[in-house]
């Protein structure tokens, strides 16, 4: 047991790092499940990645990911006994055991045990012993080891969750922009299909503290009618926002209708927000519906709502007083029922005292005011919207990884751009990567100028053997030069014989065909 905790001790730092450098499901669990397989060195690994229905799926099996992913009925077996009551079991004889009757086994398969990997109290996979030796069995040991394992892999386990959550997300907001397109599509109005299709949607994507806590103000507010007004710097997502408060609304499956305010001039503006009649302006050959006729049972977000001028303000002010409209060239008034979302980047308090916003307006629109933080105020954020850019709509083998100076780069940097230049930055950097990592001369020269200067650092004084010092610097090496043997050996000045021989005795096995 201390020879298997030493061994979890050695190599921990560098699975960690291997398993947050990458978002793919098939590599993260197939490193994963190897490394477990070298550790505890039972017959058989598993591990079943746990759904939201209660079904799972087996994704590694002997140590390895499997191609096709088996799936497993809710509820059968062992699995589903752990994902429900998310408590490790184990069996020393299986045969016996009742929970494995209507599960298939290897006729060989004597023992087994299985511990829940729970993240946010919410159990995503489950970690399989087998062992077909009757005299190998399980217990609090195994468990309590296991355990401690995949606690220490709990942030990396946890990034892999949170963005194959995001994605799925993001795969169901884009079947509603689909319905919406198509509904917009029988619409005679096609210029607010353009408007309300012309952004493709992504979800919010973060933990920060900051980020917690407009989740935490949209689980509030989405369920009510009250009018929302946004505000935050350029390219701080707060559209996203306001689609986020849309679908968790009970207006989800009405329209979403979006206009930039400070787009169009005003007198094409009033037309587009309440419509106009046949004839009422040159080029009005048909009668118009307005937007927020279009957006009725919905949600109308005006984007920009600083730069409406005082006329339009006045119109719009109007409107959400009465909650009627009458097209332009109408006379004749109509009522809609729409829920208004407003956005600015600019300080609307501001813009009151220098008369250029009406107060009346402003409180109209803002019964509850949310900002949308910067970008350089959400922390670990920023790395994870880094690779979510970086590999967003990328084939499995195409997808790349951030190499860790670019992570420290891109955490020291201001972002004035906020998450849209963040986003601009990544495209780049794909482009220009011609293998799987990004380095920092991917990076444009803007992102790398913005480095605080280097200072001279002070090296203290930690007791450490020469022995662990030259463990520690081999691994180093080879976590620079990406695994590749032969290089490290060459910079180490040694053979690649010898880093073999000192990576099997520091108990990081490496069998012989991986040597490059």
């Amino acid at each position: 047991m201390n020879t298997q905790k030493e061994q979890i001790a050695s190599q921990l730092p560098l699975l960690k790092n291997v398993l947050l450098s990458t978002l793919d499901k098939t590599h993260f669990f197939n490193e994963l499940g190897r490394y477990i397989q070298d550790i505890f060195s039972f017959d058989q690994v598993m591990i079943f990645e746990a759904h939201e229905d209660g079904s799972s799926s087996l994704v590694v099996k002997n140590g390895l990911a499997l191609e096709k992913e088996i799936m497993i009925a809710k509820g059968k077996g062992l699995v589903g006994y752990v994902s429900r009551t998310k408590r490790a079991y184990y069996s020393n004889n299986i045969k016996r055991d009742p929970l494995f009757s209507d599960s298939s086994y290897d006729l060989d398969v004597n023992a087994e045990l299985s511990v829940p990997v729970i993240i946010n109290s919410t159990v995503f996979a489950t970690v399989h012993l087998q062992s077909t030796n009757s005299t190998r069995n399980f217990g609090q040991d195994e468990i309590a080891l296991l355990n401690d394992l995949l606690k220490n892999l709990e942030k990396p386990i946890a990034n892999l969750k949170m963005y194959l959550s995001s994605k799925q997300l993001n795969e169901i907001l884009m079947q509603k922009i689909e319905k919406q397109e198509k509904e917009l599509e029988n619409s005679s109005h096609q210029p607010v299909k353009a408007q309300a299709a012309s952004t493709v949607v992504r979800p919010i994507i973060g933990n920060s503290t900051p980020i917690c806590k407009i989740f935490d103000l949209i689980k509030k507010v989405a369920p009510t009618d009250a009018s929302i007004l946004i505000e935050g710097d350029s390219g701080t997502g707060k559209e996203l926002i306001a689609r986020k408060i849309h679908n968790d609304s009970k207006r989800k499956d009405a329209p979403f209708i979006i206009i930039n305010c400070g787009s169009m001039q005003e007198t094409l503006l009033e037309s587009e927000l309440f419509g106009h009649e046949k004839g009422a302006f040159t080029g009005a050959v048909n009668t118009k519906q307005g937007l927020v006729e279009l957006a009725h049972g919905g949600t109308l977000f005006l984007d920009e709502i600083g730069e409406l001028s005082l006329g339009m303000q006045t119109k719009l002010l109007r409107f959400l007083q009465e909650g009627e409209a009458t097209r332009v060239g109408g006379k004749t008034p109509y009522h809609v029922n729409v829920r208004l979302i407003s956005a600015t980047n600019r300080t609307l308090r501001e813009e009151i005292k220098n008369m250029t916003f009406r107060e009346d307006l402003y409180y109209r629109i803002n019964t509850i005011s949310i900002t949308a933080p910067a970008l350089r105020e959400r922390g670990d954020d920023i790395v994870k919207l880094a690779e979510y850019f970086l590999n967003l709509g990328k084939e499995v083998n195409d997808q790349k990884i951030l190499t860790p100076n670019v992570i420290k780069i891109l955490k020291e940097h201001t972002w004035p751009g906020n998450v849209r230049e963040l986003q601009n930055v990544m495209e780049r950097a794909f482009i220009l990567a011609e293998t799987k990592f990004i380095e920092e001369r991917h990076l444009a020269a803007s992102i790398k100028e913005n480095k605080p200067a280097k200072t001279e650092e002070k090296i203290e004084y930690t007791e450490v053997t020469l022995v662990d010092l030259e463990k520690r610097h081999i691994c180093n090496t080879l976590e620079h030069l990406r695994g590749n043997k032969t290089k490290t050996a060459k910079v180490l000045g040694i053979t690649v014989k010898t880093l073999y021989n000192k990576l099997h005795t520091y108990g990081m096995i490496v069998p012989k065909e991986e040597l490059v």
